[in-house]
């Protein structure tokens, strides 16, 4: 009987102490009931008002991303713009022109009215200059359909240059061959 009486109470003694966090966290809500009554009022009128509310960083986090992807939208339109832009600059015959007088080895040209507006509007934007004395109207001796080497009179400059790596890097130079 002492035995079942010790192991009685030793059961008792080791529920008091959640008993106790029970009846102070019980205290504890209804001492601040008001308090928290209006925690949760001025909460609720913030999220209804739509203002920014940290839980976690998740609505806020929320409210950031869709501001990227509106400025992305953004950053879209007016990178289609540029593109569109570069398109119109030149013709697609002029980017090849530019293309032989950097890139490929073989530089021949059929002389005619078309190409020399086409090298003299190159020259004129500052993508290209001429490599003799005499500018690009020492092309002018040769016969409309007579081949020349386009090197031996022009020479792409640095702007030149930029333009095409542009025109590669927003994928606008591959429609062009």
């Amino acid at each position: 009987m002492e035995k079942d009486l010790a192991d009685l109470i030793s059961a008792t003694i080791s529920i008091i102490p959640s008993i106790l966090w029970i009846i102070l966290i019980i205290v504890i809500l209804i001492l601040w009931r008001r308090k928290l009554s209006s925690l949760v009022d001025i909460f609720s009128k913030r999220v209804k008002e739509g203002d920014s509310v940290k839980i976690g960083g998740i609505i806020e986090l929320e409210k950031k991303v869709t501001e990227v992807h509106e400025r992305q939208n953004d950053q879209d339109i007016v990178l289609n713009a540029i593109r569109i832009s570069l398109e119109a600059i030149t013709t697609k015959y002029e980017v090849m022109h530019l293309k032989k007088l950097w890139t490929e080895s073989n530089d021949i040209e059929k002389y005619g009215p078309h190409f020399s507006n086409e090298i003299y509007r190159l020259d004129a934007i500052g993508f290209l200059r001429p490599t003799k004395i005499e500018g690009l109207r020492a092309m002018e001796k040769y016969n409309i359909g007579e081949e020349l080497h386009l090197r031996e009179y022009a020479e792409i400059t640095e702007k030149g240059k930029s333009f095409l790596i542009n025109l590669e890097k927003l994928g606008i130079i591959k429609n062009y061959n």
